[in-house]
């Protein structure tokens, strides 16, 4: 079996095909469990954020693993694989291990350092643990990343400050919007990235906050807490009009503000800026918005210069996180070395036994009933014996360099042993 990493992000597909290809939590289950009932993939998690959608997955044909999620990729979303397959990148075993914890530790992020990644992993893994799609490998394997990631942002300052696309989209309304003390905020979504938002403008000190959502009771419980008021989502086009910044954050799988709800404001010679920050993927805000005069709109590629200063201040912490994560992905490398080993070891006793069963059926005939039960007891001492030397060198064998790996496999083909990864135990510390 083997590792592979299989996506796009931010830095290798544009902002339309991030979300062409982005899955909401109930798609990405009915997506994984398509792709595992192909038997091309063994185990399989899929993330799928504002700036990525990624698939970890273990299979004994790792190409024709990643083909089976191409092609599925192109059916479900209806694209020609050519569209997007020259902007997915692959990486398999201590690489793919590797980018897992780098995207856990938040370096592989838009905003480098930024903490909501550790929650939206955690949420990807719980989504495949309840569609069934992992194992012990990929169970194992994310549990460790949830950890480094946690690891990283205690021992080092990666994530020290404000960094989350909420502070950045707020920093850049502020550079349209110098002053904000008697700005109308409108909030479009109650969830976290909404609250965030609304919270860092509160800070800035913003005249009025008006937050609506499609259900109306998540709008008034976060009024509530940040003291502001609720409208019906029914409302939209009209809280628009009224508003000077409009902050999206939704789960919407289209465009939920259009041209047409600011026709009015045009009509009545409505002169004052109105400045639309989308932080959602797919947008929620209609792009043909941005031609009208009087409209600013910042979307996730619009945080591209912040996120740029925010890696330069973040170098050094860079640095010391990279540190971290190899000595972790080399502690995952020793586990799935060991699980090899284990796994072939326990092959190689099942083959001894069965044997010795067999040959003990065969001939235990020939001895007095009152023998058997000990002569069962000695060739199964007897086995242990010869195995015991075997055993000990399977386990001892270096396999983090070519002849050892050479040597492992050699051992494996003079027994005609293949390693059952089905169910199996973790090592043995």
């Amino acid at each position: 079996m083997e590792l592979v990493a299989l996506g796009l992000n931010h830095r290798s597909a544009p902002l339309n095909l991030r979300e062409a290809l982005y899955f909401n939590a109930e798609e990405l289950a009915s997506f994984m469990s398509d792709v595992r009932r192909s038997r091309r993939v063994a185990e399989i998690v899929g993330l799928s954020t504002c700036n990525r959608s990624e698939f970890y997955f273990v299979a004994d044909k790792p190409d024709e693993g990643r083909a089976e999620i191409v092609e599925r990729l192109a059916q479900t979303r209806k694209l020609d694989p050519h569209e997007f397959e020259k902007h997915l990148y692959a990486f398999t075993e201590d690489a793919a291990v590797r980018h897992l914890y780098r995207v856990a530790a938040g370096i592989d992020s838009l905003l480098i350092g930024e903490y909501q990644i550790l929650g939206q992993l955690k949420d990807a893994y719980e989504q495949a643990l309840a569609a069934q799609s992992t194992g012990g490998y990929l169970n194992t394997l994310m549990s460790s990343a949830l950890r480094v990631g946690k690891r990283v942002r205690s021992e080092t300052k990666i994530g020290e400050g404000n960094v989350s696309v909420a502070a950045a989209g707020v920093k850049l309304v502020r550079r349209i919007l110098s002053e904000t003390t008697q700005h109308r905020v409108l909030i479009v979504g109650a969830g976290e990235t909404g609250e965030l938002t609304a919270r860092h403008l509160l800070e800035a000190g913003v005249g009025s906050l008006t937050i609506t959502s499609r259900t109306l009771d998540n709008a008034q419980s976060l009024a509530e807490r940040l003291g502001g008021a609720a409208a019906p989502f029914e409302n939209l086009g009209d809280l628009v009009t009224d508003a000077d910044v409009v902050v999206c954050a939704t789960a919407a799988m289209r465009p939920i503000i259009t041209p047409e709800m600011l026709d009015f404001r045009r009509r009545r010679g409505d002169q004052r800026l109105l400045v639309f920050l989308d932080l959602s993927v797919p947008r929620n805000v209609d792009p043909r918005i941005d031609r009208l005069g009087e409209v600013f709109v910042y979307d996730m590629d619009a945080l591209t210069t912040i996120a740029e200063s925010n890696r330069e201040r973040r170098l050094q912490e860079i640095k010391q996180v990279e540190t971290i994560l190899d000595e972790e992905v080399r502690k995952f490398g020793e586990w799935v070395a060991q699980l090899d080993a284990t796994a072939i070891i326990k092959s190689l006793r099942q083959r001894f036994e069965e044997i010795r069963l067999k040959q003990f059926e065969r001939y235990g005939q020939d001895f007095l009933p009152e023998d058997q039960e000990r002569l069962d007891i000695y060739t199964e001492k007897f086995m242990n014996y010869l195995l015991h030397d075997l055993t000990l060198n399977i386990k001892n064998i270096d396999r983090s360099t070519k002849y050892g790996l050479m040597e492992f496999d050699l051992m494996a083909r003079l027994f005609n042993l293949e390693p059952n990864h089905d169910g199996q135990e973790e090592p043995e510390k």
